[in-house]
């Protein structure tokens, strides 16, 4: 903002975490202030003097207040500078490129996905974790000589990898270093994706101060130039420079944010207040805190001149350490809580000091009868400090639960990175949940957002309980804190936002861990989260159960390990002893060449004393050889499989093993050799993932940015990657798709690789043979010369190898099932062929696995039974979705038989073949494990997943229950509509009041949802949430309306299908199941071209054909002359009484045209501005597009900001499906035909 005094020109940015102040005096700009305004940047203006009204703004939370917006400061400031072609800008929650063109104009820009803003209140958080400030943090980060890897997708996968390479033992400056580096690299890949700048770029925005940052930037555009002057001050300097250069006060100040302004925010949740009194009052202990920080507390009295037998559990967490000490009865004596800091090793030797002195000052000695450990840390501190148990952290606080009351059935843990859920069964842990990576730190959450508002954290429940609250995002972290910002620059009070934050942290637990498992009797909430009393009070609410509090909540982890060590009745003298605290401990790194794993090995030197870290091979340091392993049977016989023969071959050609060539590779090696053709099977590295992100344009999952990778780096030759759109379909099975990433990446990839050649052939078992081979023939055509008839004879041939290596596979599936021992434990690995046999992705977890003592066997190695699929997963139309679900028969026969999950981040099909997977496992009863996989380098905290499960598969498997899969046949429902009212889904709410009235016409009573963020968090709450927005939008609109209306019993709801690959086809189906489970009686009507429109008149066919057509003209004129009209208002009014004229017309039965051509001709009558506007088209998924809600009214936004929009119309999504329901009968009748020339040929 600009203000005018005595004192000069001043100029204020307000961003989502800093406020800064310049002035324009003398003829310079000169530095006012720079710091965090918590939340609170109004009382800090005032302070200063300023009144908010009348000055300029500038910053992301200056926008509801008038303020110039950022893009337009900086594009115009850049002018300052010469030769300036791009500038980049990285602040607290957001950053964005603006390209310039040579003259300095504005070309365009590029801003952050949603999903990986935050890096620079990020780094700020990381930095105090590490005990740094914000430039500390870069000059640290400079002193270290490695910089270990750490995913780059998002803040939230950033900060798990941190916590799990601190736990390897790499330094705080090795740490730093990899942060500040790897999140340099995301901002340059995002921005850049792969291109190289056009000139020089300007340098802005606060995260630059960090000098490891700004170096990253230095290093990759050192042959561009870099412009990079007081980062921090560019928007307020940017401001004075317009200022200085004429700029005046805008007029118009925040029409437009009104759109913005949903009922979101206004709608309150109810106070919190807890539901009983049976909270402990922590107070009841003696507690003290030292010198160190340390938090201990005493349990019982520790007796003078005395020595005690004791046994020490330590939990080394993500963000903080934890000891019990109990004595030979198990009573708890004493605990010490303290932060982890980065340094799991620092707080340990804290914690032994502490216990040290409480010995000298207690004149008391501690005999350690055992020691044992548990948390993120355990093993290195384990093997550290020569421990008797290393325990996973969901058996130990199982332990310490039931220890406190055995009647406990149910456990709630909220740590600071990693949350659980566990269920128990006469004292037994018989499964447990853990978050995928995506919704980690929700523990940590909390204390950050305190951090931001400037409350103490153990003011915080205080602050928050007893006040209501606007809901806020739950998806994840990053959405989450989005909301909170938006909540500060509203000026909600703090309270409210604490509340508000209180209850993101519970749906955010109850909706993606607990998800739809079913809750216990007796639930204790464990961690120390539940020393919040208002988060407790949150749950309750939601719940309608009492949650119990266990005094001991914060350190039931450790106390858990103690009671282990006690239950087994340990006498040991292994333990290192107390006085590590004061020796030397030196950690340095080497990289072990012994064979291709190549680790990086964390050595830690105390004295004479070395512990080696990071052996994947499992030897130990002292061994000069690697361990060797037994490789999985079935790995190596894929590999052997694709072993070539030794031959001459005309041209060798790379085929990458990702993606479609993974899923038929068998099919692929065949056919080439059978041509004389040499397929050098290139499989991904362990660089791949992170070459790939330099051309993934957008957010895909981890096997496409992959696949990216791997290509990028091949050379010389051409690249084999045919088309391959589906496998063979079951009688009474819609389909049989691949994933469409699958289908569609041999065209994106030679988009992105214009410099490599690909041979790319449609390989389509629909076509004749002859029609296949000219395909095959004209794609070679540049590199080898074949005949049309040694290509049949070459598919010929592949085929049946093909068929007669299934039959092989079958054999090996076949003989594993028999050979499984009631007595042993086996492991189902579900996934796809790209995800199960890429090592560096899945971390190797089939040798993992094994390495427990558990046979594993892969899923596509186990016999498919297609009369299985047809008759229960008829609608499943994802080939692997098929395999993976059918198989779910075997583990409901072999009771000692359980799945584990790999699927990927990011994944379309897996976010509903998930929703299906759970529920049969949860009809079986049955412990599973699911893991979601990204571009992590760290396996530990998969690691601790596998560990856990395998707990619950041994409990379980002692229980030798006998349940059966659930009676769900998933199929598209089959509804008559008549008698009953429809709802129908407002993706277009003109068009959907449309069809409303054409429902009407035939005397069916109808009505369009509403959608509200309410309505949406409905939606969110009885699903997983990976699913589309549109799915979650139409499921909560149902299910908010039935709750409100309480009337069910005869009730219809229109939602239209299709049979794939796109998740739209799968919305009925899940739709219908969630509302049967609710107890709703609704009937999903699903028309589609495949079931006729579910046996609509023809007539009525026609109706709705005509309501989508008169709305898509209509919209069409509107948006053409709306943002030109002389008087404003006057074409939405006009548009309102023709829709108004025609919705009476059809329902009455009148010639709706007539009106429809009488509206037309109206609205060309009105008088119209002579001027042009810039057009913008908007393209993407048709029901976001269309959905005023879930664009945020992009239409309306676009024309107050001065634009014209242009959008698709409704019906070119209906004129496509019927183009490819063409296909579709084209195909199954062409694949009717190739089955019967393949059976001749043979």
């Amino acid at each position: 903002m600009l203000i005018t005094c005595m004192k000069g020109l001043y100029a204020i940015d307000i961003g989502s975490v800093y406020i800064t102040i310049a002035k324009w005096e003398n003829g310079a700009f000169e530095k006012v202030l720079y710091k965090p305004h918590k939340g609170d940047f109004l009382s800090i203006i005032k302070s200063l003097e300023l009144d908010i009204k009348d000055i300029y703004l500038t910053g992301i939370n200056s926008l509801i207040y008038g303020g110039f917006h950022p893009f337009f400061v900086l594009s115009k400031y850049a002018k300052r500078f010469k030769d300036i072609r791009h500038i980049i800008y990285v602040g607290a929650s957001s950053y964005f490129i603006i390209n310039l063109d040579e003259k300095g104009n504005y070309l365009g820009h590029e801003a952050n996905s949603t999903c990986a803003s935050g890096t620079g209140s990020f780094l700020d958080l990381q930095a105090k974790r590490l005990g740094y400030s914000i430039d500390e943090l870069g000059e640290r980060a400079l002193q270290a000589k490695i910089k270990p890897a750490i995913s780059t997708r998002c803040s939230v996968f950033a900060k798990t990898d941190l916590i799990h390479l601190q736990q390897e033992g790499y330094t705080k400056e090795e740490i730093s270093a990899g942060l500040c580096y790897s999140m340099a690299n995301n901002v340059i890949q995002s921005l850049f994706k792969g291109r190289r700048p056009e000139g020089k770029v300007l340098l802005t925005g606060g995260v630059f101060k960090n000098k490891m940052f700004l170096k990253a930037f230095k290093d990759e555009f050192s042959d561009v130039g870099i412009q990079c002057e007081d980062p921090e001050y560019a928007l307020v300097f940017g401001i004075l420079y317009l200022a200085s250069n004429g700029t005046t006060k805008k007029d118009n100040v925040v029409e437009h944010l009104q759109l913005f302004e949903k009922e979101k925010f206004n709608i309150k949740k109810p106070p919190l207040k807890k539901k009983n009194e049976n909270y402990p009052d922590f107070d009841q202990f003696e507690m003290e805190r030292d010198d160190k920080d340390n938090e201990i507390i005493y349990y019982s009295y520790l007796p003078c001149d005395t020595t005690m037998e004791v046994y020490m559990g330590i939990d080394i967490g993500s963000t903080s350490t934890k000891v019990c000490l109990i004595n030979d009865k198990a009573e708890p004596i004493l605990a010490i809580y303290r932060k982890t800091a980065s340094d799991p090793i620092g707080a340990i030797k804290k914690i032994f000091g502490a216990l040290l002195e409480i010995e000298k000052r207690k004149k008391v000695r501690f005999l350690f009868l055992g020691t044992s450990t548990t948390g993120s840390g355990r093993n290195l501190i384990g093997k550290v400090i020569c421990a008797d148990l290393i325990i996973n952290e969901i058996s130990a606080h199982a332990k310490a639960a039931t220890f406190i009351d055995p009647e406990v059935d149910t456990i709630f843990e909220i740590g600071g990175q990693d949350s659980k859920f566990t269920q128990l069964k006469n004292g037994i842990v018989y499964h447990a949940v853990m978050n995928y990576v995506c919704a980690a730190g929700t523990g940590s959450f909390i204390e950050e957002q305190a951090e931001k508002l400037g409350i103490p954290i153990d003011k915080f429940a205080e602050l928050a309980e007893g006040s209501s609250s606007p809901p806020i995002s739950d998806r994840c972290t990053v959405f989450m804190e989005k909301d909170i910002d938006l909540l500060i620059a509203r000026g909600i009070p703090k309270n409210e936002i604490a509340a508000a934050v209180l209850h993101s942290v519970r749906d955010n637990y109850l909706n993606k861990v607990v998800g739809n498992r079913t809750l216990g009797n007796k639930i204790y909430f464990q961690g120390a989260t539940a020393r919040n009393r208002a988060l407790i009070a949150s749950f309750e609410q939601r719940l309608g159960k009492d949650i119990i509090v266990s005094p001991y909540c914060h350190i039931t982890g450790a106390m858990g390990c103690a009671i282990y060590l006690w239950e087994n009745k340990v006498k040991s003298k292994k333990f290192i002893g107390l006085n590590f605290c004061d020796k030397n401990t030196d950690i340095e790194k080497e990289i072990c060449e012994l064979c291709k794993n190549n680790c990086s090995l964390s050595i830690i030197k105390t004295g004479t004393d070395v512990v080696a870290w990071g052996m994947k091979c499992g030897r130990d340091y002292e061994d000069k050889k690697p361990k060797k392993k037994k490789n999985n049977t079935f790995i190596m016989d894929r590999n052997n499989n694709l072993k070539l023969e030794d031959r001459n071959y005309k041209i060798s050609v790379f085929v990458p093993e990702v993606l479609g060539n993974s899923v038929k590779a068998d099919f692929i090696k065949y056919l080439l050799e059978g041509l004389n053709i040499k397929p050098v099977f290139i499989k991904p590295d362990k660089d791949a993932y992170i070459r790939g992100r330099q051309f993934s344009y957008y957010e895909i999952c981890a096997p496409c940015i992959i696949a990216m990778g791997t290509i990028s780096s091949l050379k010389d030759m051409p690249v084999f990657m045919p088309h391959f759109l589906r496998n063979e379909i079951s009688c009474n099975v819609s389909q049989c798709h691949l994933c469409p990433y699958v289908q569609s990446s041999p065209s994106i990839m030679k988009t992105i690789f214009k410099g490599i050649s690909f041979i790319s052939p449609k390989i389509l078992d629909s076509e004749s043979l002859k029609e296949q081979a000219a395909e095959i023939k004209r794609s070679f055509k540049d590199f080898v010369n074949l005949e049309e008839d040694e290509i049949i004879k070459a598919i010929v041939d592949a085929k049946k190898k093909v068929q007669s290596y299934s039959n092989l596979k079958e054999s090996l599936g076949n003989k594993f099932l028999e050979e499984i021992n009631s007595d042993e434990i086996y492991a189902l690995v579900l996934g796809r062929s790209y995800v199960l046999y890429n090592e560096h992705l899945n971390h190797n977890f089939i040798d993992v696995i094994e390495s427990y003592g558990i046979k594993a066997i892969p899923v596509d190695y186990l016999p498919v039974d297609k009369d299985f699929i047809s008759t229960k997963y008829p609608h499943i139309y994802w080939n692997y979705g098929q395999v993976i679900l059918s198989s779910l028969k075997y583990v409901e026969k072999f009771k000692n038989l359980f799945p584990i999950y790999l699927s990927c981040f990011s994944c379309g099909p897996d976010s509903f073949l998930l929703n299906y997977f759970y529920r049969e496992m949860e009809s079986l009863k049955k412990p599973f494990l699911s893991l979601q996989l990204d571009g992590h380098s760290a396996a530990t905290g998969y690691i601790t997943r596998i560990e856990a499960a395998i707990e619950s598969f041994k409990n379980f498997f002692k229980t030798r229950e006998d349940n059966k899969l659930s009676t769900i046949i998933y199929k598209e429902s089959e509804s008559e509509i008549k008698g009953k009212k429809i709802y129908i889904p407002p993706m277009d709410r003109v068009g959907a009041e449309l069809f409303a009235s054409a429902f009407k016409k035939y005397e069916i009573d109808s009505e369009v949802l509403q959608e509200s963020q309410e309505s949406f968090n409905e939606g969110l709450k009885y699903s997983i949430g990976h699913e589309c927005s549109p799915f979650h939008s139409t499921l909560g609109a149902i299910i908010y309306q039935l709750k409100k209306s309480k009337g069910y019993s005869s009730v219809s709801y229109f939602m239209p299908s299709g049979n794939g690959p796109c998740r739209f086809g799968q919305y009925g189906l899940l739709q219908n199941i969630i509302l049967k489970e609710l107890g709703f009686k609704v009937s999903i009507v699903s028309p589609s071209g495949e079931n006729a429109y579910g046996g609509l008149p023809i007539k009525f066919q026609k109706i709705l054909f005509d309501a989508v057509l008169i709305n898509d003209i209509l919209r069409k004129i509107i948006l053409k002359i709306r943002p030109y009209e002389q008087e404003k208002g006057i074409v939405d009014n006009v548009y309102k009484e023709i829709i108004e004229r025609i919705k009476g017309d059809i329902e009455s039965g009148r010639d709706y045209e007539k009106s429809f051509i009488k509206g037309v001709k109206t609205l060309s009558e009105i008088k119209i501005l002579d001027l042009k506007k810039p057009k913008i088209a908007i393209v993407g998924e048709i029901y976001v597009r269309n959905n005023e809600f879930l664009n945020d009214n992009l239409i309306r936004t676009i024309e107050l900001l001065g634009g014209e929009a242009i959008i698709s119309s409704v019906l070119e999504w209906f004129f496509y499906t019927q183009l490819i329901e063409k296909h579709e009968i084209r195909y199954k009748n062409g694949i009717d035909r190739a089955k019967d020339t393949f059976k001749v040929l043979l």
